[in-house]
């Protein structure tokens, strides 16, 4: 493959699924009576990734629902060997993909994945477009070896929580879920929403972590990529400054100034909450 138009067949194999998503929504309608809510997130998604998304926040919204949702539909079996900061980072790497290829972002989309992730997300999101612009393509492996390196553990346990807020992502992605035919993520009782959503992400290849054994070896697996997750975040608050950098997109350029506020410390005290 040509490696400068990576980047182009990234996009159109991203709305060929789109697509499909949309057609098998309208095969779902014969079974399901009101749909306006699912026709709705699949219109949005469409929109962006045809380059004309509305509004910043469910542009992110969209987008990321459709990342962990193809990250689903291609999950491989999780090796032995394999670390919690790479099952982790993977999956947010699967999770941003669609995000770094979808052109034309609107204004204030790095100020809202700033809000549901981090900025230090959001900054390496931004770089990530800016290759894509240069080169014609973003090298996987390098973006998920970023993410670890630039400490963004509380920025993927903030989209974890979002992810399963239901005046967040969560609508969004139950309404692929629908679309594609996969079980929507499924709130656990006296479990974290951070937690809860994660579980999900990794059924199907946490079990494999334990020699493909599922069940209680599934609930080890997300006990110990969830434990290290919460205690990197923490980790990566305390030795940083209180004032945290917050974005706002202006004109191609990301503006960096002072912001007061506990956003990109939701997750962390969303996670600690609970036992």
């Amino acid at each position: 493959m040509n490696q400068s138009r990576q980047g182009a067949i990234e996009l159109v194999q991203l709305r060929a699924w789109v697509h499909r998503l949309a057609l098998d929504l309208e095969r779902a309608s014969i079974r399901h009576t009101n749909l306006k809510r699912e026709k709705k997130t699949i219109k949005l998604l469409e929109r962006a990734v045809d380059g004309k998304p509305r509004g910043a926040r469910r542009y992110v919204r969209t987008l990321l629902a459709a990342g962990v949702m193809r990250y689903k539909e291609l999950q491989a079996p999780v090796e032995n060997e394999t670390l919690p900061d790479a099952i982790v980072f993977d999956f947010a790497a699967d999770a941003l993909w669609p995000l770094i290829h979808a052109p034309h972002p609107p204004n204030g989309w790095m100020a809202a994945l700033s809000e549901i992730a981090s900025p230090a997300i959001s900054i390496l999101s931004l770089d990530a477009r800016k290759d894509l612009k240069t080169f014609g393509r973003v090298d996987r492996a390098e973006f998920q070896a970023q993410l670890a390196d630039r400490r963004c553990a509380a920025g993927v346990l903030n989209m974890l929580r979002d992810l399963g807020d239901p005046r967040g992502t969560a609508p969004h992605l139950a309404a692929l879920c629908l679309a594609g035919g996969v079980e929507a993520p499924d709130r656990e009782e006296n479990e974290s929403p951070p937690k809860s959503t994660l579980r999900w992400i990794l059924a199907g290849a946490a079990g494999a972590v334990a020699s493909g054994v599922v069940g209680n070896r599934t609930d080890w697996a997300v006990v110990w990529v969830y434990e290290w997750l919460k205690d990197e975040a923490v980790a990566e608050h305390n030795t940083t400054e209180a004032g945290y950098l917050f974005l706002t997109y202006v004109e191609g350029d990301a503006h960096r100034g002072r912001a007061g506020g506990t956003g990109v410390l939701a997750g962390i005290f969303e996670a600690l909450s609970w036992t």
